[in-house]
């Protein structure tokens, strides 16, 4: 009601103004003596535009401001697109006028119903496989296990009773092996005998996933009625493709990428060591969980108990862990050939460059990407850059934060949700992204103050 009593208003003033403003013209061409005194002419005119003014102003600067909240609603939407996306971002409050609220509203109702429906085939799938006597596990290549039910749990033992724990703690490997390679070998599953851990011999059927992804191993029922329950993690199944040569023109949706992050004793990057190292693979918008790197690091000196604070990680907790030449290996064999990204992953790369040196490995910084200077310059009206504003502020669920691995996977979803942002910004290659990033001088300059590796001069 109040904002048609304000159009009204507005197009009245309008209205009296221009019909005002004639009579102000033809009194200067013609004699008014006897009809409306010049006096109360003016006045009328300078009372009328006094109320249309305010008016025109509110007017502009609402329309402003529904143009843009409606923008960055579209971005909102555009953040959808990725396959990591659950949820709608949802904005700081009093961010959108209501209007546009209430279109952000039925856009999130329209999200959530067609991600529930989406929902619907695992559910049913979840409740068959729960429902079979059969003890069944997934596995991964790497003996991980990506899917295991309520049976499974019982033979097997709650230590492998959840996605990500590996198998072998429970069955011996060769066995296994052996058994995937002969699945592998022909269109039939295998059946063959497995050795537990503790020594049982149990009668398995084993079939290979499609693409060397991993096996599926079913067991006769345990003795015993299992509760009906289901845990998997799929995407456990997921590898990588082979890291294929990187240049400016590579597309972003097909960098591998390894999201890393570390760390340290303290943030001087000069005198600070590494005591965590973290890092996930990423192709594209899709995070492989099942490749990372995660490993405490000696740091060759005490940590203070202010970085203890932040990290969690003590003196103790690192005592006998490997030194960073020891750690070094395992990420070279993840990260040899791809893009680097981390969030102000010139903090990062400076201090592997530093402890590359110290150790004797001959190292130099890849191409890189960091999600801080992408947001900042994208410019997406984020309250703060920090990871924790700008996860929440792109819908990702913040979690394990403040531990190298937790922090990388928190930003490689971020960095997948930045991807159609950057599509939508005309950004879609590797050498376009370096480019936008570069623009944030006035942080490059104060990283490179700080000893963070720019690129810039070393």
């Amino acid at each position: 009601m109040w904002r048609r009593i304000r159009h009204l208003a507005l197009c009245g003033a309008i209205l009296l103004a221009v019909l005002l403003a004639g009579l102000v013209i033809a009194d200067s061409s013609a004699d008014w003596h006897g009809v409306i005194p010049q006096v109360v002419t003016y006045g009328l005119a300078v009372g009328v535009l006094a109320v249309a003014a305010p008016l025109l102003a509110y007017g502009v600067v609402h329309a402003d401001r529904v143009g843009w909240a409606i923008e960055r609603l579209r971005g909102f939407i555009v953040l959808m697109q990725t396959d990591t996306a659950d949820a709608m971002p949802q904005p700081l409050p009093g961010d959108f006028p209501k209007e546009v609220q209430a279109l952000l509203d039925a856009v999130d109702s329209l999200i959530d119903g067609r991600l529930a429906q989406q929902s619907i085939p695992a559910r049913q799938l979840e409740t068959v496989l729960s429902a079979l006597p059969d003890a069944i596990v997934v596995i991964n290549h790497a003996g991980l296990v990506s899917l295991i039910n309520a049976a499974a749990k019982t033979l097997l033992g709650t230590d492998v009773a959840k996605p990500g724990t590996s198998v072998y703690d429970a069955l011996d490997a060769a066995g296994v092996e052996r058994a995937l390679a002969v699945a592998e070998g022909q269109s039939a599953p295998a059946h063959t005998e497995v050795e537990t851990v503790d020594g049982r011999s149990l009668p398995v059927r084993v079939a290979a996933v499609d693409g060397g992804r991993g096996a599926v191993l079913t067991f006769d029922p345990p003795d015993g009625e299992a509760a009906r329950t289901l845990d998997h993690d799929l995407q456990l199944l997921e590898m990588p493709p082979p890291v294929a040569a990187v240049t400016e023109e590579t597309p972003l949706d097909a960098l591998p990428i390894v999201v890393f992050d570390l760390e340290t004793t303290g943030l001087d990057v000069a005198a600070d060591t590494i005591v965590s190292v973290g890092g996930v693979r990423l192709q594209g918008s899709t995070i492989y969980r099942a490749v990372t790197i995660d490993c405490l690091v000696h740091p060759g000196r005490p940590i203070p108990p202010r970085s203890t604070a932040i990290h969690g990680i003590t003196n103790d907790m690192v005592e006998g862990a490997p030194d960073f030449s020891q750690v070094w290996p395992d990420f070279r064999a993840l990260s040899e050939g791809t893009v680097l990204v981390g969030h102000n992953v010139g903090f990062d790369i400076a201090h592997l460059r530093n402890a590359a040196q110290a150790a004797g490995i001959d190292w130099s910084p890849p191409p890189y990407l960091c999600t801080y200077l992408l947001a900042a310059a994208l410019d997406l009206g984020l309250p703060s850059l920090q990871l924790d504003s700008v996860a929440e502020s792109l819908g990702v669920h913040v979690r394990g934060r403040h531990t190298a691995l937790g922090d990388a996977l928190v930003t490689a979803e971020v960095f997948a949700r930045l991807l159609p942002r950057l599509a939508d910004s005309g950004i879609a290659t590797l050498g376009e992204a370096v480019a936008l990033s570069r623009r944030r001088k006035d942080i490059l300059r104060e990283q490179e103050k700080s000893g963070w590796w720019t690129g810039q001069s070393r």
